[in-house]
């Protein structure tokens, strides 16, 4: 008799522990947002001292926030970023994917030293937006 009531609670419990959940109140869309942004890689991320790698910038430029210039930037171990280069993308095809490819050459510096190799993209936003990925050199 007592299996029978604890089969029955069993069965029961579902319809007893649901409850109605509240409304969910509704919203109204004020705006839209978008930001570019780069993605990049680099061919060898272990690379020897004074060798040559490139690194691949590709991103996709919207008319509601264009893309005004990329800087690449290194910093060896933990000293002060330096300026490779700036790419002026004010002119870059809007809509599109742009895939840009950069040569650098990896500083002749001691074994296992890391070098950060930092872009960043400069647009309409007030701040720049900041991509990092780090060598280390063999």
């Amino acid at each position: 008799m007592k299996l029978y009531r604890y089969i029955y609670l069993v069965l029961l419990m579902p319809f007893l522990a649901c409850e109605e959940n509240d409304e969910v109140p509704s919203y109204q869309l004020v705006g839209e947002a978008y930001a570019t942004y780069v993605e990049f890689s680099v061919s060898d991320d272990n690379p020897p001292a004074g060798t040559d790698i490139d690194i691949v910038l590709s991103y996709s430029n919207y008319v509601e926030d264009p893309i005004v210039s990329i800087t690449l930037l290194e910093q060896i171990g933990t000293g002060d970023r330096t300026e490779i280069t700036t790419l002026n993308e004010s002119s870059a095809p809007i809509g599109e994917l742009v895939t840009r490819t950069i040569s650098y050459t990896v500083p002749n510096v001691g074994s296992e030293t890391n070098v950060s190799i930092f872009v960043e993209l400069r647009s309409q936003k007030e701040f720049p937006q900041i991509e990092e990925t780090e060598l280390e050199v063999q």
